[in-house]
């Protein structure tokens, strides 16, 4: 337990992440893969389809039947079970947004269920993981990732980011290098990438279990289905 002699300053902000998609026109030198010229070619315009699945359960079968056995204090039996197969689709807001918001509570990584609610809340942060977080025992320190790039941004000032301007600036900027190296990672025309697939692709999947949650944008709005999207 923490004891302050006086109130700790604070600041914070309510931010919703947005992510924007155009047309664009990329020259990139074939030997390096360099870019050497780019031009958006459109006005950008709200990608809503980075919500559209999360944790979606899909394409669900059946996988056999065998007899378990059980022991009780009462009797010895077996019973039928069933082995049941399905997959689990994330669009890439979704998935980025629980990478970069989760990675440093990775005890829970695990325990999210497909509504959102975590299974368990009872789990305190591990102090041993020392994993996706910065830290730092003898000046208490303990950041994850992206609080930490936005700390070194002001040069590691304990004051700068009570500034509201200063902190919103920062943010962006971290939010949207970080999307820059997630989107572009083991990118590839043949396999696509976190957030590309490669053209021409039909993905075929089914559409969710019926009890599945509906997905929604940061902002509350109905997310739409990527499979109704029209690829260029």
């Amino acid at each position: 337990m923490l004891y302050f002699s006086e109130p700790p300053a604070i600041q914070a902000l309510n931010c919703m992440p947005t992510f924007e998609s155009s047309r664009a026109e990329v020259t990139v030198e074939p030997s390096t893969g360099v870019v050497q010229h780019h031009r958006i070619l459109d006005t950008p315009l709200r990608e809503d389809v980075a919500w559209s699945d999360a944790f979606q359960w899909r394409n669900f079968s059946e996988d056999g039947r065998y007899n378990g056995s059980y022991t009780s204090n009462y009797r010895n039996g077996s019973r039928p079970s069933y082995v049941y197969n399905f997959d689990v689709t994330i669009s890439y807001g979704s998935f980025f947004m629980k990478s970069i918001l989760n990675a440093a509570d990775i005890i829970l990584a695990g325990l999210e269920a497909p509504n959102g609610s975590y299974q368990s809340s009872s789990l305190g942060e591990s102090l041993r993981d020392k994993v996706f977080n910065m830290q730092d025992n003898t000046t208490g320190l303990n950041l994850d990732f992206m609080s930490y790039a936005a700390y070194a941004q002001v040069g590691f000032s304990p004051t700068a980011l009570l500034d509201p301007e200063v902190l919103a600036q920062t943010s962006q900027k971290i939010f949207s290098t970080f999307f820059q190296h997630f989107a572009s990672n083991n990118l590839s025309r043949e396999h696509g990438g976190n957030v590309y697939q490669p053209r021409g692709m039909d993905l075929k999947v089914n559409t969710p279990m019926r009890d599945m949650p509906t997905q929604y944008t940061p902002d509350g709005s109905v997310a739409p289905k990527f499979q109704d999207i029209v690829l260029f």
